[in-house]
């Protein structure tokens, strides 16, 4: 039978990266190509102050129109275009920056409850609750706060709507998003997670109880 998480080559995929992370990272990557998967839950009260962030820069903060999938699809590269329409046509929302008309930094919205592929799981969003997710900068355009310039924007766009706590996980080993989300107001709340070993398997969720950026 073939495994849910496909292993043939794991430890290859593992040990190619391990010159470029740290061996914490390395450890955890061979864990979840092996079955054993994890996200740290974050969120962000909306009623907290949100501060006005970095000078913009030029940019300029929009919620993307669904005709513009095509240029969303240019500026992602390797995005396919049937699954980013599919996310427009589910009633998610997209929200960028923008300079001279060319798209720099996004990151899309989105409430009810939410489908990790990674995890193979549900995580469910209470009422006025809404869901961050695929945050991206085009990297000719990384190192200059965009990505934490546009989550501001985006709480603000969001509180101003009515929402009252956003919410993201990323992984543990993710220390740069970390770093964004610390620095946008995010906190972790929980560990959510999964083991699976052939047919076996066991979700978890736990508090949130290591270092924080």
């Amino acid at each position: 039978m073939r495994s849910y998480y496909p292993t043939g080559s794991a430890v290859r995929r593992a040990l190619g990266s391990l010159v470029h992370e740290r061996p914490r990272t390395f450890l955890f990557k061979l864990l979840a190509e092996l079955g054993y998967r994890r996200t740290v839950f974050l969120e962000r009260p909306l009623d907290e102050p949100i501060p006005a962030g970095p000078p913009d820069q030029g940019a300029t903060f929009a919620k993307l129109a669904e005709d513009r999938l095509d240029a969303y699809v240019a500026y992602r590269g390797n995005t396919d275009r049937d699954a980013t329409a599919a996310l427009f046509a589910s009633g998610r929302e997209c929200y960028v920056l923008e300079r001279e008309g060319r798209l720099i930094s996004s990151c899309w919205a989105s409430t009810g409850p939410q489908w990790s592929k990674f995890l193979d799981a549900e995580t469910p969003l209470a009422d006025g609750d809404v869901y961050l997710s695929d945050a991206w900068t085009d990297p000719e355009f990384r190192g200059h706060a965009y990505a934490h310039l546009l989550c501001l924007h985006q709480l603000r766009h969001l509180r101003d709507r009515g929402f009252v706590r956003a919410v993201r996980s990323t992984i543990p080993e993710n220390y740069s998003a970390l770093r964004v989300h610390a620095k946008s107001g995010f906190r972790p709340v929980e560990v959510h997670g999964t083991m699976r070993f052939g047919r076996w398997r066991r979700s978890f969720r736990r508090p949130w109880r290591g270092r924080f950026p």
